[in-house]
């Protein structure tokens, strides 16, 4: 429960997509709208840096790969926070992104995740999962997913569309 003069903090998770970086700037304006704080939060997916170890065994440098993302989540895809003036901080963390979120809400106590919504059709979410799926139905604090679906996006074969849980 949120006390008054309490600030809300509003966790955001981003991975460098167009998505992320929508879904970014709208949680700096609902952080600017109710005097919130933002944690910004990149997940180093384990299970990915795993396949590409053992699959591309001397093409991939994982110590490469990982120094590379660092530097992008703290010059490129973080620059809006500088920008905004919303207090914030940065968080990488290792393992899946929906259970890196998951901790991460529960261990900053967060009060609401916001995350970017890629678009993937069912077929694609079934074979490579949702982040924003997951969260939705299983984060311990209320989800948004930005953008929301546009109606000419939705497949109307697939069942409700669900955007915000809580």
């Amino acid at each position: 429960m949120i006390r008054q003069n309490e600030r809300r903090l509003i966790l955001v998770g981003i991975d460098g997509s167009d998505a992320a970086a929508l879904a970014l700037n709208w949680a700096i304006e609902l952080a600017h709208d109710v005097g919130g704080e933002l944690a910004v939060v990149h997940a180093l997916d384990t299970e990915l840096i795993a396949y590409l170890t053992q699959h591309l065994k001397g093409r991939f440098d994982l110590n490469d790969w990982e120094r590379e993302q660092r530097g992008a989540f703290e010059d490129e895809w973080t620059a809006p926070l500088t920008r905004s003036g919303v207090p914030s901080r940065t968080l990488i963390m290792q393992g899946r992104p929906t259970t890196v979120l998951q901790e991460a809400a529960k261990g900053l106590n967060a009060d609401l995740i916001v995350v970017g919504r890629h678009g993937h059709r069912m077929v694609t979410r079934m074979l490579l999962g949702s982040v924003a799926d997951a969260l939705v139905h299983h984060s311990p604090v209320p989800v948004v997913v930005y953008p929301p679906p546009e109606v000419s996006d939705l497949d109307m074969d697939e069942g409700p569309h669900l955007e915000v849980s809580g």
